[in-house]
């Protein structure tokens, strides 16, 4: 499995609730974990071609993402959620549990996502169009979002029967 299609992000998107408080925080939190992370059956992301997904295990640091995100303040917005994006990713672990069967692994002795990557997706955030439109679940920071995550790499390294490996710029799906 994968990060959910562009539709099931616009559905929990416009779910959530329109508040005046700061609790839009901990729901956009909730709305990219839920669409990332594992939970129930969702395998959530994985690595491209990486077989079994199920010993993929993503985990966005939810915790990081809220903290990060200032007040809200209409001159700041993407800014600030490019800022609190590249925080989380830099600290969320992706963990991938031996043995993998495609590529070949062993052992695992690094998971890093590439730094380049998280430039790449604060940029995708950064350029979000953000004229006002009358229904969220057309909003394009939904896809914006989606993107940034699509738009990430992981360098693995370890074993596979008994030989150092290395595997860079592994994709998301």
């Amino acid at each position: 499995m994968a990060i959910l299609g562009l539709s099931d992000w616009k559905d929990g998107f416009e779910a959530l609730p329109l508040v005046e408080d700061q609790s839009w925080k901990t729901e956009w939190t909730d709305w990219i974990y839920w669409h990332t992370s594992k939970h129930g059956a969702f395998d959530g992301m994985v690595l491209a071609g990486w077989t079994p997904p199920a010993n993929i295990d993503f985990q966005f640091d939810s915790s990081t993402f809220e903290s990060s995100l200032a007040d809200s303040a209409p001159n700041n917005g993407l800014s600030n959620l490019s800022t609190a994006f590249q925080s989380a990713i830099a600290t969320s672990i992706l963990l991938i549990t031996p043995a993998m069967t495609s590529p070949p692994l062993d052992v695992v002795a690094t998971v890093v996502v590439d730094p380049a990557s998280i430039t790449i997706a604060s940029n995708i955030i950064l350029a979000t169009d953000l004229t006002p439109i009358e229904d969220a679940r057309n909003a394009t920071i939904i896809e914006s979002i989606r993107d940034a995550i699509l738009s990430l790499t992981y360098t693995v390294t370890g074993t596979a029967a008994g030989n150092p490996v290395s595997y860079p710029a592994q994709g998301v799906l």
